[in-house]
């Protein structure tokens, strides 16, 4: 992301983080690659600011096991007998 968008965020991310608010990260993906196979802004850079005014994220999503069990739990199947299956090489392999 561009340094004029973030001047548009800082104000409001580092009020919610002197207010101590906890920003959940539901897609903690790292990159993004458009089909054009440009590089796509993504909500990681935005935490990442976040917490560079000390504020604190929690993340829940792939690759993070919270997500998986919550998944797992709600098909009633064991581990083994489920599969995921993800759309990019850097983030679901």
């Amino acid at each position: 992301m561009d340094s004029q968008c973030f001047s548009k965020l800082d104000r409001a991310l580092k009020l919610c983080a002197e207010r101590r608010l906890p920003m959940v990260n539901g897609n903690p993906n790292f990159i993004c690659i458009g089909p054009d196979g440009s590089h796509k802004p993504v909500l990681e850079k935005i935490v990442e600011r976040y917490e560079s005014f000390d504020g604190k994220c929690n993340y829940f999503g792939k690759p993070h096991e919270a997500h998986f069990e919550a998944c797992i739990k709600k098909l009633g199947l064991p581990k083994d007998r489920v599969a995921h299956v993800g759309d990019s090489m850097y983030h679901d392999i």
